[in-house]
């Protein structure tokens, strides 16, 4: 855990560095828990990431507290990832995130299109869909309908 918290922190503190460099550079992160370490233990990168996130260069993806595993959670505590997650970027960030982001999942509920849609969210990110080599997923980008 501690040092998640100090990866999270050199990422953040780069990526600001970079911003700085490039007016052009932009960011997307996810996971509410990893804003809210950077909001208690490095007020001051928290500020510069406040601001960077004002200008939509740096931008809070996935609305989720953190990116979770798919297949063993209920649908409740899905939910409340998304609820807990969701709080936090619009109390704490002042943004709502549109999209589900879970771009290395090893599997997926078949419930998450009916409870993404119902939190809000307009679409869903992932790379793991066109990994399995069993049942070929006929699409790589569609539209959940």
């Amino acid at each position: 855990m501690r040092e998640t918290h100090r990866k999270v922190a050199r990422t953040v503190s780069n990526v600001l560095a970079l911003m700085d460099e490039d007016p052009d550079f932009t960011y997307a992160m996810s996971s509410a828990q990893q804003y809210a370490w950077m909001e208690q233990e490095h007020p001051d990168l928290f500020a510069r990431m406040l601001q960077r996130i004002k200008e939509g260069r740096f931008i809070p993806v996935g609305g989720m507290w953190v990116e979770s595993d798919n297949m063993l959670p209920t649908g409740e505590s899905l939910i409340r990832q998304i609820t807990f997650g969701m709080r936090y970027f619009r109390e704490h960030l002042g943004v709502e995130p549109k999209g589900l982001w879970l771009p290395d999942s090893f599997g997926y509920c078949g419930a998450w299109p009916q409870i993404a849609r119902r939190a809000g969210f307009e679409w869903f990110l992932t790379q793991k869909i066109s990994w399995n080599d069993t049942t070929k997923f006929p699409h790589h980008s569609f539209e959940w309908g």
